[in-house]
């Protein structure tokens, strides 16, 4: 049961849903407040650059989804390839400016 419900359609659709929402109204903020020059910009840019990545991480997880398990195709391997590599790009950058923040930099 709990297979099915990991690799659902609609909870993949609802999941980039919500990363695509944030993302969204993050960049729109930023678009917003462009004028405004600091060390917390940077830290902000860098925090809707790491948005990004999740959305494209759930982007590649929604490809998984809807090809289904059965299929064992080169599309498949290829979203599965894609899903690894932005969820390691995604998670080591999140860590990343987690460390940058707890060094001081910002």
């Amino acid at each position: 049961m709990a297979d099915r419900v990991y690799t659902s359609v609609v909870y993949a659709i609802v999941r980039l849903s919500l990363w695509g929402f944030l993302f969204l109204v993050a960049a729109l903020d930023g678009i917003r407040h462009r004028r405004v020059r600091s060390k917390g910009w940077q830290l902000y840019t860098l925090l809707v650059v790491s948005t990004g990545l999740f959305v494209v991480k759930n982007i590649g997880f929604l490809a998984i989804c809807i090809q289904g398990a059965q299929y064992d195709g080169w599309a498949t391997k290829g979203a599965y390839g894609a899903y690894i590599f932005f969820g390691d790009i995604a998670d080591s950058f999140w860590i990343f400016l987690l460390l940058a923040i707890s060094a001081g930099f910002w």
